[in-house]
């Protein structure tokens, strides 16, 4: 097993906890030097985007990684310095917009506060020795750092959890010593005492009963001044990473033409085709970057890094491979916008014509036991039911009760602040909205340069919560700024289904039908969807399929019998009968998938 060959970005803490500590420093290496007398922090390849301040007249120190957003711009400088010199700390990180991970280090008083921002954006994970506490804002390095402790070890309903669930959920990590610092989470560390975990604000799904047409320009209003606030505003030097889908098309309609866009794709194909017709309407350069067809063989090292077994590896598609993927300094792009504005995981199914579904969604009730149906219904799970045909029963039943636990000290969290169903669902799913299981995609993402995030701001994620339903089903809201936006880049095609972006649901589904009917009747392959070609994502199945060394990867934990101990709820033997014929069944490349994720992952906690 090797470590990536691209410098992976960390933030690493290390501070003591029987000693009085004088001083903080900074080091290149993750826990590379620990002085009983020192705070070391390190933010190796984060340095442009992380700032410490030091008070004048007395020892407290700031720290601030990200783009926090001080008045109407990125500020860290500003941020750090307001952040030692206030008198209300709670009230100012409370009202601190933008992502961010603060430290404020009071040496005088061997205390150390750490505060993650509402969307836990620089994820924080930490541990406590009877020495030290290590924090890390990568879970692989903590892991590592961790593995030669008394007790620690890798819990196996916890890699089912990510099996099943494509992520894991609340607080928890794969292991049985350390913890994910929650959204808005305030972790004080206070010499011997036990390090203490609190929340400063909490979601608020109260509704708003304003009509469409009041809250429509309100929506447009609130994400054009999130990405001006996220703009290079000095050196005129942002660009965006351009899909040819919803999210990232409303962020670059309110970019300026000295923007460059960028879109990735094994192939120039439909996909990026509609990024460059985005672009070139909106009058901005588009840069198309052609990945290679073996990327997730070159990348896997690197994706398992960022990854930590909390992500399946192959949403991390912007890994540079011996070139950079952008020569802008910062990046913005669309993640969140398509599950807070889009409805993408409401409790709703779509109405069927003649046995297929269209694009038209109606609200399903949901039943008592929320956490249960949440496990076996959430659209991202992995829907390849291995526990059926390759699980061991009773072992099965165990994580799965685990898993259940979990998710109902969850639902109960949630419970604290609503007691509407559907605002519950919404919580489990975005209780921290950077363990959602894509969130690969945006750490793979800032590799490339200071990676902004339009959807990670306060006012626009108050306006998600106090949305109602009903305007999210169909993306009636997000529809609404396309054409308040560019009524022209409204109506250019979607990569995913090839309509007009801005089309609703009945308008669409009208010409799906209209397409089958001309596909019938011509046989014209100009009225066939988008394929997987066409779209930027691979295939899962059919990439392993094409490709031997990747497929290899996945497999090779059938060859490894201490994994295979370790990992007692497959049912090996059964397994390694027919391994290949399972890319043959629906879902089947998503089981190897996550088998590769965690798999690499358990090789570099166990074997570095």
């Amino acid at each position: 097993m090797h470590t990536p060959d691209f410098p992976i970005q960390h933030f690493t803490i290390s501070v003591p906890r029987n000693t009085i500590f004088h001083d903080v420093r900074l080091e290149a290496g993750a826990f590379a030097a620990n002085p009983d007398d020192a705070v070391v922090i390190s933010a190796r390849g984060m340095e442009t985007i992380s700032y410490l301040y030091r008070h004048p007249n007395t020892s407290l120190y700031a720290f601030i990684l990200g783009s926090p957003i001080v008045g109407e711009l990125v500020n860290r400088e500003d941020a750090a310095r307001l952040l030692v010199l206030t008198g209300d700390r709670t009230r100012f990180i409370q009202s601190l917009n933008g992502e961010f991970l603060a430290v404020l280090v009071d040496p005088e008083n061997r205390c150390v506060d750490i505060y993650t921002d509402r969307f836990s954006s620089y994820p924080f994970f930490w541990a406590a020795s009877q020495d030290r506490v290590y924090g890390s804002y990568n879970y692989t390095v903590l892991a590592q750092a961790c593995r030669s402790w008394p007790g620690f070890a890798l819990r196996p309903a916890k890699a089912y959890e990510f099996f099943k669930l494509q992520r894991l959920m609340g607080d928890e990590t794969h292991d049985n010593l350390s913890r994910c610092l929650p959204s808005a989470g305030h972790l004080h560390i206070s010499g011997k005492n036990e390090p203490r975990v609190s929340r400063y604000w909490r979601q608020d799904y109260s509704k708003t009963h304003r009509p469409l047409a009041d809250l429509a320009p309100e929506f447009s209003s609130l994400i054009k001044s999130a990405i001006q606030k996220r703009r290079d505003v000095k050196n005129r030097d942002t660009g965006i990473f351009l899909s040819g889908g919803h999210d990232s098309r409303i962020v670059a309609c309110h970019m300026g033409p000295d923007s460059t866009c960028y879109t990735l794709g094994f192939r120039d194909n439909f996909e990026v085709e509609c990024a460059r017709r985005i672009s070139n309407t909106l009058g901005q350069k588009h840069v198309f970057i052609d990945l290679p067809e073996d990327y997730f063989v070159q990348a896997l090292n690197t994706a398992t890094y960022l990854s930590g077994g909390l992500y399946a590896n192959d949403h991390a598609l912007f890994i540079p491979q011996g070139r950079p993927i952008s020569y802008t300094r910062v990046l913005l792009h669309g993640h969140g916008l398509d599950y807070m504005f889009q409805g993408m995981y409401l409790h709703a199914g779509p109405l069927t014509v003649l046995g297929r579904p269209t694009y038209i969604k109606t609200p399903e009730p949901l039943p008592q036991d929320i956490s249960r149906h949440f496990i076996d219904n959430i659209s991202f799970r992995l829907k390849f039911l291995f526990e059926d045909d390759y699980g061991v029963p009773d072992q099965v039943r165990r994580c799965r009760q685990e898993i259940y636990e979990n998710v109902k000290i969850v639902e109960n969290q949630g419970r604290e602040i609503t007691d509407d169903p559907s605002s519950l669902w919404e919580y489990l799913i975005f209780h921290q909205p950077s363990r959602h299981y894509t969130f690969t995609n945006v750490l793979s993402k800032r590799l490339c340069g200071e990676v902004r995030t339009p959807s990670f701001d306060n006012h626009v994620y108050d306006f998600y919560m106090a949305l109602p339903d009903k305007y999210r089903l169909h993306a009636d809201i997000t529809r609404a700024a396309l054409y308040d936006a560019n009524r022209l880049v409204a109506e250019i095609p979607a990569g995913n289904h090839g309509l007009p972006a801005a089309w609703g649901p009945y308008r669409k589904t009208a010409a799906l039908i209209g397409r089958k009917l001309l596909r019938h009747l011509t046989g014209n392959r100009k009225y066939y969807a988008p394929s997987d070609f066409d779209r930027t994502w691979p295939d899962r199945t059919a990439y392993m399929k094409r490709h031997e060394s990747y497929r290899a990867a996945a497999m090779a934990p059938l060859q490894d019998q201490a994994f295979r101990d370790f990992l007692t709820f497959i049912d090996w033997k059964r397994l390694e009968t027919q391994p290949e014929s399972l890319l043959d069944q629906e879902f089947g490349g998503a089981f190897w998938v996550s088998m590769l994720s965690y798999y690499r992952f358990y090789k570099f906690v166990y074997a570095g």
